[in-house]
């Protein structure tokens, strides 16, 4: 494994049992066991792009939020991301109530701006944090929407149709969320199947965060897109913070950002899905 002196080093202990686990797209990641018989996750970045650094400081910033539970960040720098590993299970009895009655409460941790003090990646994508944007619908259309078809174009994937209706686009997205002045809620940002695990004890466990302050609306985008939460999450959320009149119209407008996102990560395939989004969206006008 790559830098095993160094893993060793921070945890003052010899590595006895290494296993490759999934780190999303973005690391190698590792299950390590050390002659202590403790168990941790090793990520590895050798591009040193940084990415490691703002996954553990949102894993960081989502644990003082004492909703989650949250993996212990134990050593980070530019290539080496060092990580409590959690022992995994199914969900139980109660499972999904619990975690919809934590999402609602971390939602309610707010800030100051939109976005966040710095940049983070969705997925390999940068995704742009700008605290200055003044309104919700400015942060979303030149943080999220704008620089997706800016990467888009690059890569020849923005063409025809899309191309020709992204300024009608872009003003009914204006239209809609001008309407809105939702509260400024921490989110996780990435939060699909994949990214929460189920502990020993039945508490639900977030990782891999692409964490900022946006609209909580944002969040049930990437949760409803691949699917892999229950309608009884959804229900413990409502009963505990009831969601805004109109939500499940604005979706689309939320889900564009992810599947622009993943034609630009994954190529041409997305494409048609990303086509049928806008068109949706146009209709809402």
């Amino acid at each position: 494994m790559f830098l095993k002196d160094s893993v060793e080093k921070i945890l003052s202990a010899t590595i006895v049992d290494s296993q490759a686990v999934s780190g999303g797209c973005v690391s190698e990641a590792y299950l390590v066991t050390t002659s202590k018989q403790q168990n941790y996750v090793v990520k590895l970045d050798q591009s040193r792009c940084g990415m490691l650094m703002v996954e553990a400081d949102g894993l960081q910033q989502l644990k003082q939020t004492d909703t989650f539970y949250i993996p212990t960040v134990i050593s980070v720098d530019e290539h080496l991301l060092i990580l409590e590993a959690i022992a995994v299970t199914n969900p139980q009895k109660y499972f999904w109530q619990i975690f919809g009655e934590k999402l609602a409460a971390l939602h309610q941790f707010t800030g100051e701006h939109w976005g966040l003090s710095y940049d983070n990646y969705i997925g390999m994508t940068p995704q742009l944090n700008s605290t200055k944007e003044n309104s919700w619908s400015d942060f979303f259309v030149n943080q999220r929407i704008a620089p997706q078809f800016k990467w888009l174009k690059e890569k020849g994937l923005a063409t025809g149709r899309l191309s020709e209706i992204y300024n009608d686009l872009i003003k009914t997205i204006i239209a809609h969320l001008t309407r809105r002045v939702p509260s400024k809620s921490l989110l996780h940002g990435d939060l699909w199947s994949g990214n929460y695990l189920v502990s020993p004890n039945n508490s639900p466990v977030l990782i891999d965060p692409a964490i900022y302050y946006g609209d909580r609306e944002a969040e049930f985008s990437m949760m409803l897109l691949f699917g892999g939460f229950p309608a009884e999450m959804f229900d413990a959320y409502q009963n505990t913070w009831p969601m805004d009149e109109g939500w499940e119209q604005r979706r689309s407008i939320y889900k564009l950002y992810h599947l622009m996102n993943h034609a630009n990560l994954f190529g041409q395939s997305y494409i048609a899905q990303v086509q049928q989004c806008t068109d949706q969206i146009i209709r809402l006008s």
